[in-house]
């Protein structure tokens, strides 16, 4: 089989190429493929994906957008913690007592008719029910004189509905004493007056509605820190 015209044409095909590629055009394409090559190797040699041991503060470990922050606080930790003491602290209605302070009998007598009762009840003479008691009624001769407790100053004179003729004295440490169901407070007594231990405030009556039934008395109430106390833990003396 001849095929030397076919091998001619063959070529002839390759001169006619190199011809019209020329030079330039030789030198364009080993250019070309040498960018292809530059691009190829830049993409293999990108960054390093991080060890996960080398990530400070066990980044690796956390969602992308909280790395690096730091941990919400411990709340819990800066709470105090609560100490035994000599007194109870103050929680809604925990009473506060301080029994280091003493304070003078209100009235020359020393007879209770009712005493202190938060966390009991008591049976009520004039309301004829069991309710509970924040005070200490002193049974005293009507008119007799009422002496003020402790050093302070008089916060409030009043006539309460309930608990009649009533004079608030306020004194250090967060103290106050309410003397109550008076028939008449002192004239020369203001409120802002300062008054001292064993001065003449008031005399003893039977005002009070809700203790009508019980007779001349002095109703006697000390608060710490506004929360009512026991008025016993502070006198001495007091018999049923």
């Amino acid at each position: 089989m001849n095929l030397g015209p076919i091998k001619d044409k063959t070529i002839q095909g390759r001169k006619s190429f190199r011809k019209i590629l020329g030079k330039q055009g030789a030198y364009a394409l080993v250019i070309g493929c040498v960018g292809i090559i530059a691009i190829t190797a830049a993409l293999s040699l990108g960054s390093p994906v991080k060890n996960p041991s080398d990530l400070p503060n066990n980044e690796a470990a956390l969602p992308a957008k909280t790395a690096g922050m730091n941990p919400a606080p411990s709340y819990q930790a800066d709470l105090p913690v609560p100490t035994a003491g000599n007194d109870s602290a103050v929680s809604g209605n925990t009473k506060v007592e301080d029994a280091t302070v003493s304070m003078l009998m209100p009235v020359s007598s020393t007879s209770m008719e009712r005493g202190y009762a938060e966390d009991t009840l008591v049976f009520s003479n004039t309301l004829k029910q069991w309710s509970t008691h924040l005070g200490v009624d002193i049974t005293a001769a009507e008119g007799s004189e009422v002496f003020c407790a402790l050093d302070g100053t008089v916060a409030s004179i009043t006539q309460d509905t309930l608990m009649g003729n009533e004079v608030v004295v306020t004194h250090s440490d967060g103290l106050k004493t309410v003397y109550a169901a008076l028939k008449t407070v002192n004239t020369d007594l203001a409120v802002g007056s300062k008054v001292q231990r064993g001065q003449v405030i008031a005399t003893v009556g039977n005002t009070a509605v809700t203790e009508i039934e019980d007779g001349a008395h002095l109703h006697f109430e000390v608060l710490k820190n506004d929360v009512d106390v026991s008025p016993e833990n502070y006198l001495s003396g007091l018999t049923k």
